[in-house]
This record gives structure tokens, sequence and C-alpha cells, in this order.
């Protein structure tokens, strides 16, 4: 596949958004259906995401090298690491003190296992890295073809599991299973796009958005327990990706805004939700609703930002780091 595909570029910042909305939305009192389908919907996206990019680095065999890997590596954790300690120095200055346990749990990077206040979401670190590591072993297993469908079932089959004894952690199998999907669809990306006709391709594009934004207004008021939402986040995932598949040479290179919010993405994921969230939100300072989502969303992307080029500085400072 090639370097760059504009049109993941537009699904990585479509997906960022979902996931604020969902979580500022939550922060105003309104956390219906249609809010948690929004997050659901963006973090399987990332995931997706995150599988179609390394299976189209394993294509041809041989699995994606160790070197992609380490840039994933680089790319997930200096961040995180940065904003853990920032976080927790805050928490401290404001009085809060954090159990021993739960400090070191998010240290390793299980954070999935121990919240600190307003980092709720930073199980989706423990998530994607743990990703990373069942599509490198899939990468290089001998077998590749039963390995994927073996995956899946059971993923499948542990989902089903863990809702049977009353563990709700198992929505995480199903973001697991679209990053074991993308990572199969990954390598053919190039060729589907390339085989669909291009009035199928553009039609596509409001087709999922129109499907997506009815799925929202019919859902919305319902209480979120009531259904099984990931995977109706999933199915509406499953339309993106696959339209951004299908224009996966079509669409022209994104506005250089959409590329300034591609690249700090992932720092946006993490700084978002402590803003909105826990014991230093914004919504402590009750401002007015219009004001209070402006001053969220600029002050989330110039920290993200900043923790940006923080983790970038220390990654150019590891000894013979992989950069990329």
């Amino acid at each position: 596949m090639k370097k760059h595909v504009a049109s993941f570029d537009y699904l990585r910042v479509f997906a960022c958004l979902l996931v604020l909305l969902c979580h500022w939305t939550q922060s105003v009192g309104h956390a219906e259906w249609a809010g948690c389908l929004s997050g659901g919907t963006g973090n399987t996206l990332f995931f997706a995401l995150s599988g179609l990019l390394l299976g189209a680095a394993s294509a041809g065999g041989g699995g994606y090298k160790l070197d992609f890997f380490k840039k994933r590596i680089l790319r997930l954790y200096p961040a995180f690491f940065l904003l853990l300690v920032v976080h927790i120095g805050v928490l401290y200055g404001t009085g809060v003190r954090l159990p021993a346990r739960s400090l070191i749990l998010n240290f390793l990077g299980l954070s999935w296992f121990a919240h600190l206040p307003g980092t709720r979401h930073l199980w989706f670190v423990t998530g994607i890295a743990g990703l990373y590591a069942l599509l490198f072993a899939l990468s290089h297993m001998g077998a590749r073809r039963w390995g994927v469908p073996l995956c899946c079932a059971g993923l499948l089959a542990l989902q089903v599991l863990l809702k049977a004894v009353g563990i709700s952690q198992g929505s995480y199998c199903s973001l697991l299973l679209a990053g074991v999907l993308g990572f199969a669809c990954g390598p053919y990306v190039e060729r589907i796009s390339a085989r669909t006709p291009r009035g199928l391709r553009i039609a596509s594009l409001p087709v999922a958005l129109a499907v997506y934004g009815l799925v929202c207004t019919a859902l919305n008021g319902i209480s979120p327990g009531h259904v099984p939402f990931y995977w109706a986040a999933f199915a509406c995932a499953g339309l993106m990706v696959a339209c951004a598949v299908l224009n996966a040479d079509n669409l022209p290179p994104p506005p250089r805004i959409v590329g300034f919010l591609g690249g700090i993405s992932y720092e946006i994921y993490l700084v978002h939700h402590p803003l909105c969230i826990g014991p230093l939100s914004l919504a402590r300072l009750h401002l007015p609703t219009g004001l209070y989502f402006l001053v969220f969303c600029v002050l989330t992307v110039v920290l993200s930002y900043g923790l940006h080029l923080g983790a970038r500085a220390i990654v150019r400072a590891i000894p013979g780091s992989v950069r990329g």
C-alpha cells in the first residue's frame, strides 16, 4: 500500500471528534445512547485503522517488520507516560492522593485495571498495545490463512463467555475483532479501491454518513444499558472503514487543518478526557454550554500539540530510536 492514504486521515480525525463528542456530552449531563454510540464508533475506528495499517505493512508475507512495531510503541508510550506524569502532578497539587497500586499499574501501561481520577479513557493504551502484540504474532504465523479466522472466532467466544459471567470489559473483544479484521483487509486496500467503480466510491461517502446520522437520531434518548451499543458501533465503524477503503485513492489530500489534527489525534485522545470529566474538569467552572465547548476544544488542541512536541523530544533523546 502506498505510504499515505488521504481517506484514512479524514477517518482518523472523524473518529477523534466522535470520542470527544461522547465525553463532552457526558460531562454536561447527556449520556444517551447516541452519545455512547459516538464514543464506541470512534474507538472501534481507531482499532480498525491500526489493523489496516499493520496489515498493509505486512503485505507480501513475512509479517510486519520489527522496526514498524518499534515505531508504534514509540508513538504510543512517550506521550502516555508524559501525560501520566503531568496529570498525577496536577492531582497531587490539588490535594488528591492516589493509591500506590494504581500508580504502579498505570506506569506499567495497565490502566485498564486501575483508573485514576479523570483518566478512565486510558484503558485505550492497554487495549491498543494488546492489539499490536496480537497482530505482530498473527503476522508471523506460518499458517496465516487460518490464524485470522481462528482468532476472530476466539474473540467472539471470549466476549460471549465474559458477558455470561458478568464481566463488562468483554466489549473490548469487539475492538480487538475490529483490529484483526482490519489487519486481514490491509494488504488488499489498493486492490479493492482500484477495482470499485468511481461512482460507487463517491456514493459511499454520503451513504455512510447518512446511515450513521439516522442510527444516532433513531436511538437518541434511549438508555445505553438496554442495547449492546458496542455491536451497533462496530457495524457503524465497519461501514465507515469500508467507505475509506473504497476511496483510498479517490480523495484529495486533506486540508492542512485536517492533517494537523490527524497528526495529533492520539494526543487529543489522551488530553481531552481530564478536561471534561473528573476533578480537573472545565465543567466545574460552570461556563455557558457554548463557551464551555469552545474553551474545551481550544484547550484540548493546544495542550495536545504541547504533549505531541514533548513526546517527540523524548523519542529523539532515546539512543537508537526508530523515528517515523
